[in-house]
């Protein structure tokens, strides 16, 4: 919607193809109106050409978040330990609870279940209950440790390192000592 120069959102799905949304101006907020109910209201911003956005109106509202949970339990095949994970960013985070299932589904889709569920258990045994600490997560473990946990590869040259043995004596006579072996 253009405001005095301004593009204010609306929620998601509200907008269609000659629909007609009214305005009201009061103490320096625009309210949008549809069919005389408002549907959003934003601070009037001074400038022009700014985009003035709620977060809000991006969500789909349509799913329940219970709906959304069991998804995305049922993603990582039901193991144990994820329904209580996310019942716990759900205690935590609730206001945010659609924005976190929502992060957890797409690294899902995009990383390894075997080191999402690692990571999982890695956040529940520091409560570290945020799906924010578990992308970051399972991050670490595929760029650090995947290459490690693959037996049939061959360990990278950085990795391959032969140390000298020594005696001790070695060691006691660079220090002016004698040493029994």
């Amino acid at each position: 919607m253009i405001y005095k120069g301004n593009r204010y959102s609306l929620p998601l799905g509200t907008y269609r193809p000659g629909r007609e949304v009214g305005t009201a101006e009061a103490d320096g907020k625009l309210t949008l109106l549809l069919g005389g109910e408002v549907i959003a209201t934003h601070r009037i911003h001074s400038g022009r050409g700014q985009l003035i956005q709620s977060t809000n109106h991006m969500r789909d509202h349509s799913a329940s978040i219970d709906a959304l949970l069991k998804y995305v339990v049922e993603l990582l095949d039901n193991s144990p330990g994820v329904a209580q994970f996310l019942t716990a960013v759900r205690l935590g985070k609730p206001r945010y609870i659609r924005d976190q299932l929502g992060l957890l589904e797409r690294v899902i889709k995009n990383s390894s279940k075997d080191i999402v569920l690692k990571a999982i258990a890695y956040c529940s045994d520091r409560h570290l209950y945020s799906t924010t600490d578990c992308r970051d997560t399972v991050e670490y473990l595929t760029t650090k440790l995947e290459p490690l946990m693959d037996a049939s590869t061959e360990l990278p040259v950085e990795y391959r390192v032969k140390t000298e043995v020594r005696s001790i004596t070695a060691y006691a006579s660079l220090l002016g000592g004698v040493a029994n072996e």
